[in-house]
C-alpha cells in the first residue's frame, strides 16, 4: 500500500479546503470564539454532553424555520455576494441577516465539535507544545522574572517554558516538598524563594543546613533583616557569633527521654528499653527538683550515684514516698551498666568544641534559641551544622533538632499558624525522626521542604525504606539536574508515562516503500536524559495534588 500524497491529491485537498472556507466563512469567527471558550472549560465530559445539546437545539431551530428553504436562501445570498465581489452589480440587494442567522449557530456547533474532537484524542495525538522541553527566550524570561512576585497565599518559584508564572500555594506546600539537585544545579536558589516568601509574609521559618555553608546563612540573615524579621543563628563555625541552643529546654520527661534516646543507634530492644526507663525516671526526678537540663550538664546529672541522692532528697521533702524511692534505686542499680554507652556519648557532646554552645543561658532569648518563642515572634531560625568538620556531632544534633521541632509542632495544634521548615542536605541526619516529623506536623501547620543532592543520599544502610517514605510523603518534587543515572531513571518512573505511538517505516534501495507499522506503547512523560541535561536554575516540578501536574520551570533568582 502506497500512502504518499501525489500532486493531484494535494490539489484536491486544497480545493476542498478553499470550498469549505468560502461556504462557511460567516461561521468561522463565531467558531473561533466558541473554541477559545471551550478550550478553557475544565470539565470536558460535561462539555461533550453540552455540545450534543447545543447541536440538537441548533437543528431544531433550523427545522422550525424551514431548513430546506433557509439553505436555498443562504446559497442564493452566497452567489449574490460572490457576483458582487466579481464586479457584477445586478442581482438584487444582499440580505446580511441571512449570513448572521447561519453563521452564529453553525459557528457555535463547529467550535464545540472541534474542541470535543481535540479533547477525545488519545494522549499520543495531542499537541505537545506544552511538553517540558519547550524554550522561552532569555530576554523574555528576564522581563517576566522582574515582574514576578510572591502571591498572598503562596511562593513564586519561577516561570514555565511557555512563559507563565509558576507558584506553589501554601495549601500544596502543606503536603511537603522534596528538592533534589546535584552540586551546582541551583538548589540553594530554589530554597531561597521559599525563604523570601516566608520572611515577606511574616511566616515563621526554621532552616537546618546540613552542609554548614556560612554564605547560605548570611543570605538568609540578610533577607530576614530586609523583611524586618528577628534572626536566630546557630553555627558550629568558630568566631561565627553563634547563639546557644538547648534542645532540652522544653518538654516533659517523656519528651526529653525521646530526644536523648535518639542519639544512639540501638540494636537490642532490651537495652533500649532499659535506657528509656532510666532516662524517663531520672529526668522526672530532676524536673521535680527544678534542675535546668541541657546537653552540657545532662551527662553529669545522669550519674547513677548522683541521681539516687537526688531521689532521696525528694523523699526527705515528701515529694515521693519511701516505696517509690526504693523502686527507683533498684531500677538505677539494675540499669546503670546498660546506660553507660548513652551517658558517655552525651559526655562527648559536652566536652567537644561546640559544648559551650549547647549550654542554656537562663531563659535569655537573646542568647539561647527557643523554637517556641521564635515561632511566636514570627522569627527566622537558622541551624548551620558543619558536617565536614564535625560529622558525628552534626548527625546527632540534627536529629535532636528534628525531634525538638516535632515536640514544638505538638504545641502548635489548633493555633492556625503556618510554619516553614527547610532541611538542606538532610541526608546528613536523615532517619526515622525526619519521616515521623513530616508525617505528624502537617496538621499543626508545618510546611516541610526537604533538600538533598541525590536519591542515593536517602538509602541508609543500603535500605530503601527511608527513600520510599520521603517520596511517598511529599506532594511536590522539584527536580534539578541529576548526575546519577539511577536517580534520573527512578524520578522519570515516578513522574510516569503517557500513551504514545511507535511508527516504523520500511525502506529499500530506492527509498521509502510506503510500508510500515504503527503500534501503541507507553513512553516517559519526562525522559531520564532530560533530567540529566537540565541547565543551572532549570527544574521539573511535579505535583500530586490537587491534581497531577508536571512543568519545566526556570527558577527565579533571589
Amino acid at each position: 500500500m502506497h500512502n504518499r500524497l501525489c500532486d493531484t491529491d494535494r490539489i484536491m485537498i486544497a480545493a476542498l479546503g478553499i470550498g469549505v472556507f468560502l461556504f462557511f466563512w460567516p461561521a468561522l469567527p463565531v467558531a473561533a470564539l466558541m473554541y477559545a471558550l471551550a478550550e478553557g472549560f475544565k470539565d470536558k465530559k460535561l462539555m461533550v454532553y453540552g455540545t450534543g445539546a447545543v447541536i440538537g437545539m441548533a437543528f431544531a431551530v433550523f427545522l422550525a424555520f424551514g431548513f430546506k428553504e433557509f439553505v436555498f436562501e443562504y446559497c442564493h445570498q452566497q452567489v449574490m455576494l460572490f457576483k458582487r465581489l466579481a464586479g457584477h452589480r445586478s442581482g438584487g440587494t444582499i440580505n446580511w441577516a441571512v449570513f448572521v442567522k447561519a453563521g452564529v449557530p453553525i459557528g457555535v456547533v463547529m467550535g464545540l465539535i472541534i474542541e470535543m474532537i481535540k479533547a477525545s484524542r488519545p494522549e499520543w495525538m495531542k499537541d505537545r507544545h506544552d511538553k517540558p522541553g519547550k524554550t522561552i527566550s532569555g530576554k523574555k524570561a528576564a522581563e517576566m522574572m522582574e515582574r514576578l512576585v510572591h502571591p498572598p497565599e503562596g511562593t513564586a518559584l519561577g516561570i514555565s517554558m511557555d512563559g507563565k508564572p509558576v507558584h506553589v500555594t501554601d495549601a500544596e506546600l502543606n503536603g511537603h516538598c522534596l528538592v533534589l539537585g546535584a552540586t551546582g544545579a541551583g538548589k540553594t536558589t530554589t530554597l531561597m524563594n521559599f525563604v523570601e516568601s516566608a520572611a515577606l509574609r511574616g511566616i515563621p521559618l526554621i532552616v537546618v543546613d546540613g552542609k554548614g555553608e556560612i554564605e547560605f546563612m548570611e543570605r538568609v540573615r540578610n533577607i530576614a533583616k530586609r523583611c524586618g524579621r528577628r534572626f536566630f543563628g546557630f553555627s558550629m563555625a568558630a568566631d561565627s557569633g553563634s547563639l546557644h541552643y538547648n534542645p532540652l529546654r522544653r518538654g516533659n520527661y517523656s519528651e526529653l527521654k525521646d530526644k536523648l534516646i535518639s542519639i544512639t543507634e540501638w540494636t537490642e530492644p532490651h537495652y533500649k528499653l532499659m535506657a528509656e526507663r532510666y532516662l524517663q525516671s531520672s529526668i522526672r526526678v530532676l524536673q521535680m527538683l527544678g534542675v535546668k537540663i541541657d546537653l552540657s550538664n545532662i551527662a553529669d546529672l545522669l550519674d547513677p550515684g548522683d541521681i539516687v541522692l537526688a531521689a532521696r532528697k525528694l523523699a526527705r521533702e515528701g515529694m515521693i514516698d519511701e516505696y517509690e524511692l526504693k523502686r527507683f534505686a533498684g531500677m538505677v542499680e539494675e540499669s546503670k551498666r546498660d546506660i553507660g554507652g548513652l551517658v558517655n556519648r552525651l559526655a562527648v557532646f559536652a566536652e567537644s568544641e561546640i559544648g559551650h554552645l549547647l549550654k542554656d543561658t537562663d531563659e535569655d532569648e537573646d542568647t539561647t534559641i527557643d523554637l517556641v518563642s521564635a515561632i511566636d515572634s514570627d522569627g527566622v531560625v537558622f541551624f548551620s551544622l558543619d558536617s565536614l568538620r564535625f560529622p558525628e556531632y552534626s548527625r546527632l544534633l540534627g536529629r535532636l533538632i528534628v525531634i525538638d521541632l516535632k515536640t514544638t509542632a505538638a504545641r502548635m495544634f489548633g493555633r492556625g499558624k503556618k510554619v516553614f521548615s527547610i532541611f538542606d542536605e538532610f541526608g546528613v541526619f536523615a532517619g526515622s525522626q525526619v519521616t515521623d516529623y513530616i508525617n505528624k506536623s502537617r496538621g499543626a501547620g508545618f510546611h516541610v521542604i526537604l533538600s538533598t543532592q541525590e536519591l542515593a543520599d536517602l538509602r541508609t544502610g543500603g535500605e530503601e525504606e527511608l527513600m520510599e517514605q520521603v517520596l511517598g510523603n511529599t506532594n511536590i518534587k522539584i527536580i534539578h539536574r541529576q548526575d546519577v543515572p539511577a536517580s534520573a531513571e527512578l524520578l522519570s518512573s515516578l513522574i510516569g508515562t503517557r500513551e504514545d505511538m511507535s511508527i516504523t517505516r520500511q525502506i529499500d534501495q530506492a527509498g521509502m516503500t510506503g510500508m510500515g507499522t504503527v503500534s501503541e506503547q507507553r513512553s516517559f512523560i519526562v525522559h531520564p536524559d532530560e533530567i540529566k541535561r537540565l541547565g543551572v536554575g532549570e527544574v521539573f516540578m511535579l505535583k500530586k495534588f490537587p491534581e497531577f501536574e508536571i512543568r519545566k520551570v526556570i527558577v527565579r533568582r533571589v
